[in-house]
């Protein structure tokens, strides 16, 4: 089943339709989805020209997505904060699929004095 990664998403930067979500079986997002939202919106102490970038990142159960790995990874590199939804519980599987995600992350080789959040 669908575990509401971009329903969640949405919710997240309190705007119902930032994100495509469905309540079917079919996996709806490929790839990544981005939204910025000005940070003022949803807390009251961020300043004006702060925004949170959110990332909506395919799932890692998609049997069907040619680069779900990638997409995991350079979500990994690029995210501060990552929030890694399982539907109902982290199962073998879930826990694999970021295991791996963040293995490949630490092989990611970076120009001296570069850091990754």
């Amino acid at each position: 089943g669908r575990s509401g990664k971009s329903y969640l998403a949405s919710c997240l930067v309190e705007a119902e339709d930032a994100f495509v979500s469905s309540d079917s079986a079919e996996s709806v997002t490929e790839g990544i989805d981005i939204v910025a939202v000005p940070l003022n919106r949803i807390s009251t102490q961020a300043g004006p020209d702060e925004h949170l970038l959110v990332m909506d990142c395919e799932g890692g159960n998609n049997a069907l997505a040619a680069i779900r790995t990638l997409v995991n990874v350079f979500g990994l590199l690029l995210g501060s904060q990552v929030v890694f939804v399982a539907n109902g519980m982290a199962t073998e599987q879930a826990l694999q699929t970021l295991g791996m995600s963040l293995a490949a992350r630490s092989l990611v080789r970076l120009e001296e004095g570069s850091q990754l959040p």
